[in-house]
């Protein structure tokens, strides 16, 4: 089989392996198409990744070539979506449903070696595949991991239908969300970005209210589109100390605010916000994945329901998709600022 290996910084390379046989619980996959996550960047441009060769990818969907004598979920022919988190089960964090924090945890695409959506097989256990619905395409399905994240992110804001939101952020998780959000019966959705594109490709049927934060002004007019009070749930999605900040003014009396932008940096609260949180009783709630009861969790299960039934507009969340060879230029891209706007997708088929 082929299978694409990065052996340094945007040094991609073509190797030949022998593909693996699935054992009685296992599946084996051929990947349809892969996604390109933000978290792939570092990784491809500057070889940030904890070992070489390195085989990325882990937002893909994949046909099933050839079953274990145990597997009973799916049969040669099906196409699935693949969970890229591989757990123990036997763990304490497993067997409380917090598979995400598994103590024996291994991620595929990343820190699992020769295992990943940029190889053309891979061997999974049965539990991390999910057949996907009729009318759902490889395409769409390869995007299950980022929209799992962004429901996951809305169980635990415990948002109520009906309520206000705040989505800080609106790059593909800020846009996820923001869909999910109204999928799951928000009433009004207010959106930060300093790009405006981004807030113009939400504008209207996505988001009720959009602020562009280079604007000096933007707050008052939150305020007022608030009655002063922010929202009761605030979604921050970008991951630096300024979004985190503004997610902590967003959001009214025992308001939730909920960390989902992977912050990379050192991140400090001044004196004035600690006494926000404490003077406003914030709750701040953090976001890892998107791992619940009944591995992989109900994130997965409802984001492949949600695509079936069209809530999410995955075509404009689309940059481009592009042949494996193409890979590396595509990432040159990510260089330019404002070249890629939205997912790029390999396909693999």
């Amino acid at each position: 089989m082929k299978s694409l290996q990065l052996f340094g910084a945007m040094d991609l390379r073509q190797v030949e392996m022998d593909t693996p046989v699935p054992g009685d619980d296992e599946v084996l996959l051929r990947t349809e198409y892969c996604g390109l996550c933000g978290s792939d960047r570092p990784r491809l441009l500057f070889g940030e990744v904890p070992f070489f060769p390195n085989t990325l990818g882990h937002e893909f969907s994949a046909r099933v070539a050839a079953v274990g004598k145990n597997v009973k979920s799916v049969v040669p022919g099906d196409l699935v979506a693949v969970v890229p988190l591989i757990v123990c089960h036997h763990c304490k964090n497993c067997r409380t449903g917090h598979y995400g924090q598994c103590e024996n945890k291994q991620f595929i695409g990343l820190r699992v070696e020769n295992k990943g959506g940029f190889s053309e097989y891979n061997v999974l256990p049965e539990c991390n595949v999910i057949k996907v619905p009729d009318g759902v395409s490889g395409w769409e399905a390869a995007m299950i991991e980022p929209i799992s994240v962004a429901l996951h992110a809305m169980f635990r804001s415990g948002m109520k239908p009906g309520s206000d939101i705040a989505v800080i952020g609106a790059g593909t998780i800020g846009k996820l969300i923001i869909q999910s959000a109204r999928a799951m019966g928000a009433r009004e959705i207010f959106v930060f970005d300093n790009v405006q594109s981004q807030l113009d490709d939400v504008a209207g049927n996505l988001a009720d209210h959009c602020y562009n934060t280079s604007d000096e002004a933007f707050f008052d007019s939150y305020l007022k589109d608030t009655q002063g009070y922010g929202c009761p749930y605030v979604m921050e999605a970008v991951g630096i100390q300024p979004t985190v900040s503004l997610a902590l003014k967003a959001a009214s009396t025992n308001g939730n605010v909920v960390l989902v932008g992977y912050l990379d940096k050192p991140l400090a609260f001044s004196p004035a916000e600690v006494r926000l949180i404490l003077e406003n009783e914030l709750n701040l709630l953090g976001v890892w994945q998107s791992y619940d009861l009944d591995f992989p969790g109900d994130a997965f299960r409802l984001g492949l329901y949600y695509l079936s039934r069209g809530v999410y507009d995955t075509k404009s969340m689309t940059d481009r998709i592009i042949k494996p060879d193409e890979i590396m230029a595509a990432c040159g891209d990510w260089k330019i600022p404002g070249k890629v706007r939205g997912k790029i997708f390999v396909d693999f088929r």
